[in-house]
């Protein structure tokens, strides 16, 4: 059974501009780094909230354009939850990371911001404490993120999508939101309070290699990452690598979507040093 989100994954062109940003801007704390077999750099991961990382990868290639319209299929934002949007938006004005007309915009009792890092990656923040105005408590000033609240893609096909997500990996569909009359983005719950979020209507593709700079992969929590993949694999579904342990002493299992996206399942092993961080 699908569990969580463990972790989004993006192939980064400059690290250090990239963890000056998520890192000291936005206050994710550097969790550990994993070498290749040669003992060269490979990843970094920081700590989103307990379980919830990003993996950052050094080596990404600029052979596509990171484009966030409507109809361009594949990968198109993640959201974090704070609990203090005005500390967040501070220190990345105090940075030079945003300009001073950018500013959260209220949504239902909290507020809602979208920016961009270094790199282009679309990033959203919600404040969702029921908070009637933004804070002025910077809380510390590195303690406002509070987890992964959704990752967003865009689809070719939604009934592919939901035979995928919703039937084969069990995924809960919960709406769909119209827009101009039609149907626009569908809802499916990973957990509760954890959400995937599937834009209709995508046309375009890109170039989707493991090198491409970007989002990469994402990473769903199992808690049977070998029944998870043969279950699949028993409904005609390709498997991209095959159940392993991986350098991080995880058990993982790869496939991907209907549109080609990565998925890799995870089981997260005590001694890991995600367990640890």
């Amino acid at each position: 059974m699908i569990t969580g989100i463990a972790h989004v994954a993006i192939n980064v062109l400059d690290m250090d501009k990239m963890l000056g940003f998520y890192s000291e801007a936005l206050g994710l704390k550097k969790a550990f780094e994993l070498p290749h077999e040669d003992g060269t750099p490979w990843i970094v991961y920081l700590k989103v909230a307990p379980g919830e990382f990003i993996e950052f990868f050094y080596g990404g290639v600029k052979d596509r354009d990171i484009n966030y319209s409507g109809d361009q299929i594949g990968a198109h934002h993640w959201c974090i939850t704070c609990t203090n949007m005005n500390a967040l938006r501070e220190r990345l004005l105090a940075r030079g990371y945003i300009k001073p007309d950018m500013k959260p915009v209220a949504k239902g009792d909290g507020w809602n911001w979208w920016i961009h890092d270094p790199e282009g990656n679309a990033l959203e923040i919600n404040q969702l404490e029921g908070t009637s105005a933004v804070s002025d408590s910077a809380n510390g000033g590195r303690d406002e993120i509070t987890g992964i609240e959704h990752v967003g893609h865009v689809v070719s096909d939604i009934e592919k999508t939901r035979a995928f997500y919703r039937d084969m990996l069990g995924l809960k569909e919960l709406s769909t939101k119209d827009k101009d009359g039609k149907p626009w983005l569908t809802y499916m719950e990973v957990k509760p309070g954890q959400t995937m979020e599937f834009f209709w209507g995508g046309v375009k593709t890109r170039p989707n290699t493991w090198q491409s700079y970007g989002v990469t992969h994402l990473c769903l929590l199992s808690d049977d990452v070998a029944a998870e993949i043969e279950s699949l694999r028993a409904r005609g579904w390709p498997i991209l690598i095959e159940t392993k342990t991986g350098a991080d002493k995880n058990t993982q299992g790869w496939v991907v979507d209907p549109d080609g996206n990565r998925i890799e399942l995870m089981y997260i092993h005590p001694d890991s040093p995600q367990a640890k961080a």
